[in-house]
């Protein structure tokens, strides 16, 4: 007898559990090369490593890789969509979000990804896998083929990730954070970090992009913000190009992160080189970014009133338009 609890085949409910279980295995479905063969699966190169690796319950490991675009420090999920996402936004019949209805952010840190089913370049290039995407056509970040609705597992991630990750609740609820958050206003810190998902980052467009918009050495360039969070001079910050070592993606800026549930994440930046949201805020230019570069933050007393209605930020906590 199957218990009332387990969600029905096809449906959304269903659909998410399906996600959540490929999301955590290393093996996932049976593949046809070696390495992918029973008992490993598609998921990784003989069945070494998941997405929970660096994502545990969807959020991050607190790790900072070294990947082809320089050193990333792993994203929290629990933002990559909207919370709670609009009674209009729309998912295929695989369950996953079709955009740009369905609210979620550009992914990466350089917007080099605009679809969740993108990341079908992680499980091949990072985990060594086959891939979920069995139909034989190239599978590329950006341009020029979307990814969304090639395979009904790599769907069933990708609901899983938008619907069933969970912002971590703020130790901080409900203390007084007033004077933070007229802080926060005054400096016009929702200039980068407004709206719902607390980030100016979003999908507006059908995937994939069209030819008006500009992607520079792969990235989205009108969604990366630059406040002197780069250092091309730091031994870390470069990345090969065929046999050339250059500078890592950066200079052009970053796409900007959600606040939600920040207190969670640490350490913090692209790099990994802030270990506090204290050293964050140690950033003049980052803190003045709305403010045309006038520093309303000099007071060390003001930046940790901000600190402490940064860590307060959840679920519960009213945006900035």
């Amino acid at each position: 007898m199957i218990p009332s609890s387990v969600p029905g085949a096809g449906t959304l409910e269903g659909i998410i559990q399906r996600g959540k279980e490929l999301f955590n295995t290393s093996i996932g479905p049976a593949g046809t090369n070696e390495n992918a063969l029973p008992p490993a699966g598609r998921m990784s190169d003989f069945g070494w490593g998941n997405c929970y690796n660096c994502h545990p319950r969807g959020l991050t490991d607190g790790v900072t890789w070294m990947f082809p675009d320089g050193p990333r420090q792993t994203i929290s999920m629990e933002n990559t969509g909207e919370h709670p996402q609009p009674a209009d936004a729309m998912v295929n019949a695989n369950g996953a979000p079709l955009l740009p209805g369905f609210k979620q952010r550009i992914l990466n840190w350089s917007a080099v990804r605009d679809e969740i089913q993108d990341f079908e370049l992680n499980i091949r290039g990072v985990s060594g896998g086959q891939g979920l995407i069995r139909d034989g056509l190239a599978v590329v970040n950006l341009v020029p083929t979307s990814t969304t609705g090639r395979d009904a597992d790599l769907d069933a991630i990708a609901a899983y990730i938008v619907f069933g990750i969970k912002a971590p609740i703020s130790p901080s609820r409900g203390q007084d954070v007033s004077a933070g958050r007229a802080l926060f206003a005054s400096a016009n810190c929702q200039q980068c970090h407004g709206g719902p998902n607390w980030t100016r980052s979003r999908v507006d467009y059908t995937p994939p992009p069209g030819a008006a918009e500009t992607i520079f050495a792969g990235q989205l360039r009108r969604c990366l913000s630059n406040v002197a969070t780069f250092d091309p001079s730091a031994f870390n910050e470069v990345r090969a190009v065929g046999t050339t070592i250059v500078p890592a993606n950066g200079g052009e800026g970053f796409n900007t992160p959600s606040l939600r549930s920040v207190f969670a994440s640490a350490p913090y930046l692209h790099d990994g080189s802030a270990q506090t949201l204290d050293d964050v805020l140690d950033n003049v230019v980052h803190r003045s970014a709305g403010t045309a570069g006038v520093d309303t933050l000099t007071n060390p007393a003001d930046r940790q009133a901000l600190v402490r209605f940064l860590e307060s930020i959840d679920e519960a906590t009213p945006p900035f338009p």
